[in-house]
Order: C-alpha cells, then sequence, then structure tokens
C-alpha cells in the first residue's frame, strides 16, 4: 500500500515538471535542456521538437518555431519583440500601443499609419489629430473641410486663410464674411455696396444724408425728417409748415421766435378768404387783413375783374360809378359780381378795349354781405394793360333751325371777343360774317352751301382779330363740326331718376337728379320741399341750388347724422322747372338717410387724350363755379430758354356764365378739359396745368388735394409742308470740346461745353434742351445740368450757339470718355448722326466735385500728436487750416501738417504738428477748420468748413 502511494505520487510529480517545462523555461535551463536542429529548436536528449512557448538565447519559441504573433499580449516578430501592425493594431517593442486612433503625432487605423499632418480620406490631421486651420488652399474645422475661397461662419477666406469678417478686401466690403450688396453701416459711415452711399436714404428707419446721418431739416419722400428722425412738433421748412413729418393740413397758427403769430393754409402761408368759426377771415401772408380790394386785373381787353378778400353786398357791388380807371368806359359804368360775392366783373362799352399805361385806379368803399355799417376800405393804384393775348377759336356749331332741310348759319366762339372782320371759309367756299358787331361768337352765313344734316362742315379762318387787334393764334385756324338736326318739340316734364344724400357738420343736403337740365332761375326760387319724421317737419330749407339736371336742397336746423338716421323728403309738384318751362307734374316723396362725408375725394388718375385732360376721381364731383373763371391754370415751357412761365389762367366758363371746355361725365367722376386750343399745329407744346384745392369738391364740399402735372400736347392737324428729310448739322470749333473756348479746368466751379448748331428749315428746340441726348464717358449729365441758347427766337435756325451747363459740385466722380449727342433733330425728326467727339485727343475730363471734408480725429497724449482722418487725400494741405482745443480752451491753429504714418497711416490721413507738450494733461481735445480752408484734393476742390467742433478720441 505504501509503495503504490509513492509511485503515484513520483508519477505526479514528474509530470507537473514535464508540464512546467513546455510552457516556459529560462535561459539557464533551457541552455542545457535545448538546442538548435535544422533551424528549430528541440530537446536535446530526445531531438524531438519543443512544445509550447520556450525562451532559448533570448529568444522566444513556440513549438520549435521562433515566435511571430503574440505571447499573451506582447507582439513578438521571429522570436523578438517587435514594433509594427499586427491584426489591426499596432505594436511598439511588443506593447500594443493602437488599434485606431493616433499615437505619438500619427494616425493609425486598425494599427496601420495614415497620416500624420496632411488628409487622410477628405480629412485634415495634424500631428494625427483632426484638426482645424489651414492646409493647401482650404479651412478645415476638426478635420472638415469648409471653405477655400469664400464665406464660412462670418468670415471671407482665400485659398483657406480668413481674410475678414467685417471690413474692406479688395476694395470689396465684406459685412460678417459677405460681400456687401445693399445699404450696411460700417465704421458709423452708411455703405451702398463697397461704395459710400451718395444721396438721401432712409436705412434702419434712419435718415442718411450720403453716408452720415442727417443732420437739420430734410424733406424725404414728402415726410419732413429733424436730423435722422422723423419731425415732431410744429417746424418751418422750405418756407413751408410741417405738423410732425407732414405738411400742416387747413389753417394752423404758428407762433416764430418773434413771439408773433402767423396762420398758415395746407403748409403755405395762410392767402385769401377762409370761413373761422362761421366768420369770414382774410389773409395776407398768414396774417389777418380788413376787408378791402385784393387786386384789380384786366384779363383780357374787354374785361376787368376786382377782387374782394371778403363777400360784399351784391346791390353795393354793382352800383355805378364803384369803379373807375382813366381812360376807360364800362358798360353802365357798373359791373356784375360773381356768385362767390368778391368778384366784380366790368365790361368795356362796344368796340372798346383796356390799353392804359399807369392809369389811376379807384374801388369806391363796399358794403359787406351781411353788414349795416362795415365796408372795403377805398382803393387806389395804378394799371398798366396792353392786350398782347391773341384770341383763339374755340369751337364751333352748325344746327337747323325747326323743319329747314338747310343749315343757314354757322356759329364760331372765340376765346374772347373778336371783331367781325377777317377772312372765312366754309369747306373751302367763301363766306361771309352774318352781323358786324364784336363779340366771341360769330354767325357765318352758309345757306348757299346747301348743308344737310350729317354733312362735314370745315371752317377756315384768316387774320381774325380781337379788339387790340392780335391776330388769331393759329393763323390761319381751322375747325370742324357737323350740321346737326333741328331740335323737336319738347313736351315731356322733368321726372327724378335718383336721390343721394350729404351730411356735413353745419347742414344735410339732398341731391335730387331729374331726367332734365332745369331752369336755374325758375327752380331755385321756389323753396317748397322740406324734410318730414314721424309727422313732424325737420329744420328749415336754407338753398335750393341748381346745376343742370341736378337740384340740392340744403336743411338747416337738423340733427340727422347719428346711427344713419331717417327722414322723408317731400318734393310739391309745381315746384321744379325745366328749361323748356315744363313743370314738375307730381307730387313726390322719398324716405332718406343721412350719414356724415368727410372724406374727400382723390384724383385716382389724369392723362392727356387727344389734347384733352381727362382727369378721374374717386366719387362724383362738382366743379365751384367762383372758381372756374380762375383757378385752372397752364404755365407753358418757352421753346427757347425752356424755362416754364407764369401760370395763366385757362378758364372753364365764358364771361357770360356758361361753361366751356369742360364736360362731366354721366357719374360725376370723369372731368375731360379740352386744351386742343393751346396746342400748335407745328411743334409739340409742354405746359404744367395745375388747379386749386378748391376747384373740384364733393357732394359734401370735401375739396379734393391740388394738382400740377407737367402734360404735352400734340401738333394739331394742318395741311403738310414739303418733306424736310436733311438733318441739323453740328459744327465744334477746329475738331475739339470746348469748354467756353477753353479746354475745362478743376478750378472751374461750372464747366460750359459749346457748340453751334444749323438747319435749313427749323430746329426742334426741345430736343436740343433735352438733357437724356447727351453723355459723357456713357454716363447722363450730372444732376443740375442746364442747357441753353442764345437763339433769338424758335425760327431760329443757323448757327445757334448751344451752352451746356454742369455745376462742378455735381459731378460726383471724375469724368473721362466721349461728350456724345443723339437725339438732337429738326421739326420735321431728322436727327444728327454719330457723336461729337470719336477718338482719346477729343476725350473730354471733367474732375470731381465733391469737397474733402472732416471726418474723425484721434490724440495721442504721449506722442504730442493728433491723427485726422479726411473723407479723401489732399493734393495741398495748409496746417493753418486745422484747429485744436485742449480742455475746453481757446482753438489754436496746428503749426504743421503731414501725412501719417506707421500704424496710423490711411487713405485722408495727416499728422497735425502742436506746441511742445500741447496734450501732456488733455483730458479732453476737439478739432474743427477755420471758415475759409484752402487746403485742397486733386480735383481743386476746396477743403469744407466745419464749425461745429468734432471731438477727438483720446489715447
Amino acid at each position: 500500500m505504501t509503495m503504490k502511494l509513492v509511485k503515484t505520487a513520483t508519477a505526479l510529480a514528474l509530470g507537473a515538471s514535464l508540464i512546467s517545462t513546455a510552457v516556459v523555461s529560462t535561459d539557464a535551463s533551457a541552455a542545457s535542456k535545448y538546442k538548435i536542429s535544422k533551424g528549430k529548436l528541440v530537446i536535446a536528449k530526445t531531438g524531438k521538437v519543443a512544445k509550447g512557448f520556450v525562451t532559448y538565447k533570448s529568444l522566444v519559441y513556440k513549438d520549435g518555431k521562433k515566435l511571430t504573433g503574440l505571447k499573451g499580449k506582447t507582439y513578438y516578430k521571429a522570436g523578438k519583440k517587435a514594433t509594427g501592425t499586427y491584426k489591426g493594431a499596432y505594436y511598439y517593442k511588443g506593447a500594443k500601443k493602437v488599434t485606431t486612433g493616433t499615437y505619438k503625432g500619427a494616425y493609425y487605423v486598425k494599427g496601420v499609419k495614415k497620416v500624420t499632418t496632411g488628409l487622410y480620406n477628405n480629412r485634415y490631421y495634424k500631428s494625427g489629430v483632426k484638426a482645424t486651420g489651414t492646409y493647401k488652399g482650404a479651412y478645415y474645422v476638426k478635420g472638415v473641410k469648409k471653405v477655400t475661397t469664400g464665406y464660412y461662419a462670418g468670415a471671407y477666406y482665400v485659398k483657406g486663410y480668413k481674410k475678414v469678417t467685417t471690413g474692406f478686401y479688395n476694395d470689396v466690403l465684406y459685412i460678417k464674411g459677405k460681400e456687401n450688396k445693399e445699404l450696411a453701416i460700417f465704421k458709423d459711415s452708411l455703405f451702398d455696396g463697397s461704395k459710400l452711399n451718395e444721396g438721401v436714404v432712409l436705412f434702419d428707419e434712419k435718415l442718411f444724408d450720403g453716408y452720415k446721418l442727417n443732420k437739420g431739416y430734410k424733406l424725404y419722400k414728402e415726410d419732413l425728417y429733424n436730423n435722422e428722425k422723423l419731425n415732431e412738433g410744429q417746424a418751418i421748412f422750405g418756407d413751408k409748415l410741417y405738423v410732425g413729418s407732414k405738411l400742416s393740413e387747413g389753417l394752423v397758427t404758428f407762433v416764430g421766435e418773434d413771439k408773433k403769430e402767423v396762420v398758415y393754409n395746407n403748409g403755405e402761408l395762410a392767402n385769401g378768404t377762409f370761413e373761422v368759426e362761421g366768420k369770414e377771415v382774410a389773409y395776407e401772408d398768414g396774417k389777418e387783413v380788413a376787408a378791402k380790394v385784393a387786386s384789380v386785373e384786366a384779363i383780357n381787353a374787354t374785361t376787368v375783374e376786382v377782387k374782394f378778400n371778403k363777400t360784399v353786398d351784391k346791390d353795393a357791388a354793382e352800383t355805378a360809378g364803384i369803379v373807375a380807371i382813366d381812360g376807360v368806359t364800362f358798360e353802365g359804368s357798373k359791373g356784375k359780381l360773381a356768385e362767390d360775392g368778391r368778384t366784380l366783373t366790368l365790361s368795356t362799352t362796344a368796340d372798346t378795349t383796356v390799353n392804359v399805361k399807369s392809369a389811376k385806379v379807384t374801388v369806391k368803399p363796399v358794403l359787406l354781405k351781411g353788414s349795416k355799417d362795415v365796408k372795403t376800405a377805398e382803393y387806389n393804384s395804378l394799371l398798366t394793360y396792353e392786350d398782347t393775348v391773341a384770341p383763339t377759336a374755340v369751337d364751333a356749331t352748325a344746327k337747323l333751325v325747326d323743319k329747314n332741310e338747310f343749315v343757314e348759319t354757322v356759329s364760331v366762339k372765340f376765346s374772347e371777343k373778336v371783331k367781325a372782320e377777317g377772312v372765312f371759309y366754309v369747306n373751302g367756299k367763301t363766306v361771309t360774317v352774318k352781323t358786324t358787331n364784336s363779340s366771341d361768337v360769330l354767325e357765318l352765313n352758309v345757306a348757299d352751301l346747301k348743308l344737310k344734316v350729317g354733312e362735314n362742315v370745315e371752317i377756315k379762318m384768316l387774320n381774325v382779330k380781337d379788339l387790340a387787334n392780335n391776330n388769331i393764334t393759329p393763323n390761319p385756324v381751322t375747325i370742324s363740326t357737323k350740321v346737326q338736326a333741328a331740335d323737336a318739340p319738347d313736351t315731356v316734364a322733368p321726372v327724378v331718376e335718383s336721390v343721394t344724400t350729404v351730411a356735413t357738420k353745419a347742414e344735410n343736403k339732398v341731391v335730387v337728379t331729374f331726367s332734365k337740365e332745369l331752369d336755374k332761375t325758375k327752380t331755385e326760387a321756389i323753396k317748397t320741399a322740406y324734410l318730414s319724421k314721424n309727422g313732424q317737419t325737420l329744420g328749415t330749407l336754407k338753398t335750393v341750388s341748381v346745376d343742370k339736371n341736378k337740384v340740392t336742397y340744403t336743411f338747416d336746423g337738423v340733427t340727422l347724422t347719428d346711427n344713419l338716421a331717417t327722414a322723408t323728403l317731400y318734393i310739391p309738384k309745381d315746384s321744379v322747372v325745366d328749361t323748356k318751362g315744363l313743370v314738375f307734374a307730381a307730387d313726390y316723396s322719398t324716405s332718406v338717410s343721412f350719414s356724415q362725408d368727410l372724406v374727400a375725394p382723390t384724383l385716382v388718375s389724369s392723362e392727356i387724350v387727344e389734347n384733352k385732360l381727362v382727369l378721374n376721381f374717386s366719387e362724383e364731383v362738382k366743379l365751384d363755379a367762383t372758381k372756374l373763371a380762375t383757378d385752372f391754370k397752364l404755365a407753358a415751357t418757352n421753346l427757347v430758354t425752356g424755362k416754364t412761365e407764369s401760370p395763366v389762367a385757362f378758364p372753364l366758363v365764358t364771361e357770360a356764365g356758361v361753361t366751356q371746355n369742360t364736360t362731366v361725365s354721366k357719374d360725376g367722376k370723369v372731368v375731360t378739359i379740352d386744351l386742343s386750343s393751346k396746342s400748335n399745329a407745328e411743334k409739340e407744346l409742354t405746359y404744367i396745368a395745375s388747379y386749386t384745392t378748391d376747384l373740384f369738391k364733393d357732394l359734401a364740399d370735401n375739396n379734393a388735394k391740388e394738382f400740377s402735372k407737367t402734360i404735352t400736347l400734340s401738333k394739331s392737324t394742318v395741311t403738310a409742308p414739303e418733306a424736310d428729310t436733311k438733318a441739323p448739322v453740328v459744327t465744334l470749333v477746329d475738331g475739339f470740346i470746348k469748354l467756353d473756348g477753353e479746354t475745362p479746368k478743376a478750378t472751374d466751379s461750372e464747366y460750359k461745353i459749346v457748340y453751334t448748331i444749323s438747319d435749313d428749315k427749323a430746329l426742334d428746340f426741345a430736343s436740343i434742351r433735352d438733357l437724356g441726348n447727351y453723355t459723357i464717358a456713357g454716363k447722363s449729365l450730372p444732376t443740375g445740368s442746364t442747357i441753353t441758347t442764345d437763339a433769338a427766337s424758335t425760327d431760329s435756325k443757323e448757327n445757334v450757339k448751344v451752352t451746356i451747363t454742369i455745376p462742378k459740385k455735381s459731378v460726383t466722380s471724375t469724368l473721362t470718355g466721349v461728350f456724345a449727342v443723339k437725339g438732337v433733330k429738326d421739326i420735321a425728326g431728322n436727327t444728327i448722326e454719330g457723336v461729337l467727339t470719336t477718338s482719346t485727343k477729343n476725350f473730354l475730363t471733367l474732375a470731381e466735385g465733391i469737397a474733402p471734408t472732416l471726418k474723425s480725429a484721434v490724440a495721442y497724449k504721449a506722442d504730442n500728436k493728433v491723427i485726422i482722418e479726411l473723407s479723401e487725400a489732399l493734393k495741398t494741405e495748409v496746417a493753418g487750416d486745422f484747429l485744436v482745443s485742449v480742455n475746453g480752451t481757446e482753438f489754436v491753429a496746428a503749426t504743421g501738417i503731414k501725412l501719417a504714418t506707421g500704424a496710423d497711416a490711411g487713405l485722408g490721413k495727416y499728422e497735425l504738428t502742436l506746441a511742445t507738450d500741447a496734450l501732456a494733461t488733455a483730458t479732453k481735445v476737439e478739432v474743427k477748420t477755420i471758415e475759409t480752408p484752402t487746403s485742397k484734393d486733386s480735383s481743386e476742390n476746396v477743403l469744407e468748413a466745419v464749425k461745429t467742433a468734432i471731438l477727438a478720441t483720446l489715447k
């Protein structure tokens, strides 16, 4: 038993020994146990291959071969601890360092080194780590490529390098890395794209004048600004009153610095007569004045108009002898007062005219309307008048009488009285004037021509003269009409077509439209219509007003505007009479409601159609009868000078009070004013047409706004002259551009370009004065340019001198290039050919006219210097132009000036030299210029004076 146990233990011990030897052995033991045989490690005693891991002579073997692979976590190659990649990992001296990742400044993937610094898999690495920075023309963030050249994250890059966030690069302004293509603020200046803004513009709810915030008052798109913000409160700008940012509306009192009150009306100094708190008040230049004669004026050779500033009594005004003018006699020695109560019109006796020089005018005191003792002051003045206005033909009428087959007379209406003289043709045959008396209507005898209904009638008139011997214009003149049928007997009484109401603060109006035109005098005299509600009569009928087929009944003492209150309108029979004497046949009643209309009519559109001005309003309008003769005006453009002449009234009513040249559409919204009498047979004519704010009103008496528009009337039809196909000829002295005889100089305050033009028939002066027909270096003429000629009249056609004047200050950048003219023509439309300069020797150079300005200043205490920045560089700088104040002391001129250098250098930057230690104790430094600087830029523009000092930044 014992022996058996011993044997087993021995066996176990031996097995353990063998197992231990197979796993590992030290070199000391292995040297005797192992040997190399045929390149393999074998057991020395048996010659068999050594199994497992054996370290022999510092080399590790596995199964007899030098180990290449892992022993535990250590990497061997040929039995030695190795450095390299093995099965997706990188080992260093046998130790595992990395699979995929960074090790010692390199990036590895599955143990394979891919990159140290550079690109791998489109990613940028630096020292083996994904990096942020620039590499080979591109910018990377955490290895990812973001930009080569262009925008990224608020900055602009070029080939991977950040060049600018906000600022200039290669003369291009970038805002947060993007090229600025609109308005933007940079360094307290407004830029439009990459250039300093020019002109007035609103940006970020602030007004800029050029590139700086606006200073003072400025009008922009009809809004008034005070500095950069909309104006608040009352302000006078351009002689007009603004309340807030808008022109004042209605009558507004303004108290000036002298504490005196001045009244404005719709922004202008109040002039005229107004109703204030139910009373008539007259103003002149904003100040209230007493009742008086406002003016005495001869409106033509046979008519004198006296205007009062307040409504006068009709009987008193129409008394004989009220008006006297030396050398002038009036019909009945008295005048006729217009419906406005403030215009007295006097007509001269038959065949006499107003033709006086410094004639004494006397208007005796006239009692005011509704007053017992208040009169206008006696008026004494002098009048000079010579009628030089030519008469014009207004229209013609040819109408059968009763049942006649042929028309006997053709009536021609003129703009004023004319003599019954001249040469008259109807359809090419000579005819005579029926009467010998002067009149504004001449009747021509045409019975022998046998003209029937519908036939065309062409009237040609030659040498027709007004009473002042002015020939008709054009002369001859041709006007056409058609023969109309006689009026059929009228037996139909007027009937009501529609009823509308208008309510104002003081009264209520009912406008009734009838089927026929009414007798104004008879109908207005019958005041029997009334309003009723619940059996009670409301208020009183104040007035009855007739306008053709419309009757306006005005009631006062009625309050009906709340909640669209209703009432019943009663119109008794026989209360309305038409122009044929036919009366309203039966009593009429209808329910009406009132709502107050405070909205003024607006002009929707205006256009010229066949030499007629067509006005389209937003609602039905009526014309103020008191304004028809005076308040529509035309200001002609002088064909020679190109200047706009003073406006002249274009009457919309005859002396007899009959509406002329004007038609109103049936709905009352479209008013057409015939201006064909103001056209010309040979030329297009340009006018400024205008009317006052109270010429057109809606039915609630709300005034339409005043109107002003430039219009062009086309040529009237005449027999075509012989065709003209030859273009005008332009001549330059010696073939060179000359500026008033000299080449342009930068010292000129304005540039003058002069050339001459000739034509064998007639020049088109409008095309000569058209600024759009001229360019310099391919650009339009600068703002403010003007064109004049030395022509004595529009008939001038040979060697007409044309002068183009260009203000230097309007040349915002120097222009160099060809001066070109095209579009200049003669009356026949023949246009000149080519341009005036075609080679570099004839190039024109106009130096820019923008004065340099002082923008900012920086004061350096330690260096005792002030760096100023101007809007541009100077050609000649004068130190004495710049004044410096330290700590509020007196301003002292700089002792020297030079270009700034070093970090302060830049376009327009200069260093001012000061007295020794001038800035040693500085806490505040201010800089300004003298009142008349002499420093100049390269274009000879003198430095702009700065009276309000600029506060320097202290460093």
